[in-house]
């Protein structure tokens, strides 16, 4: 008993310097929010979390720093280690260096640097719905999903009483991979639930709103 206690202390310490590092970021304090990551590469090599910790500084050295080559360094860190991490943030991160990135590239006349993409080639064989990323998260996030046939598909938002606050997917969509962004900017702080629907197959998962 004395063990499992240590461990969940732990694992609360570790997802508490997670959210330390993303108050951080929302106060605008880039540097402090990289050395946090830093700290949790350092400390857990080779470790989902420590994937996850260089993928916040990839999003800071992308969004923050403008800087496209640590940005695709630290992409091709996370693609060497794809199965530490997940489709949908692997998949979010490879988009979002090819759109922004691309922009800066073009901006500064250079050439974008080439990432090991993983995830984005591949045709998914199972239906699957991904935590979304980043979470928590203020006042967007982005839900990932993969359907294996072509079908009619519903992807909506529920507060935790239950009730219907968005529906973000309602249509025919052909087999593939996709992103929704969800922006929250109008609902308050607390849990919210989303859940997809695509023939027989329904998934449920929550989020954190965090202002």
């Amino acid at each position: 008993m004395f063990y499992c206690i240590k461990l969940l202390k732990v694992k609360n310490a570790k997802q508490n310097q997670f959210l330390l590092s993303y108050l951080y970021l929302r106060q605008g304090k880039a540097d402090l929010a990289k050395s946090i990551n830093n700290k949790i590469i350092s400390e857990n090599p080779n470790t989902a979390l420590s994937v996850r910790a260089m993928l916040n500084n990839f999003y800071i050295a992308l969004y923050n720093e403008r800087d496209v080559n640590t940005a695709a360094t630290l992409l091709n860190d996370v693609e060497g280690n794809s199965s530490l991490s997940t489709p949908m943030e692997i998949a979010t991160a490879e988009e979002d260096y090819n759109e922004y990135g691309g922009l800066l590239a073009s901006q500064n006349k250079i050439t974008l640097p080439q990432i090991h993409s993983s995830v984005l080639q591949k045709a998914p064989k199972f239906y699957l719905l991904v935590q979304n990323y980043p979470n928590p998260f203020n006042p967007s996030t982005t839900i990932h999903y993969e359907i294996p046939n072509n079908g009619f598909v519903t992807l909506k938002v529920y507060d935790i009483l239950g009730r219907e606050v968005k529906t973000l997917v309602n249509q025919y969509e052909s087999k593939g991979r996709y992103n929704v962004n969800f922006n929250a900017s109008n609902l308050a702080s607390g849990i919210y639930i989303y859940r997809l629907q695509s023939g027989s197959f329904i998934s449920t998962k929550k989020m954190l709103l965090l202002k």
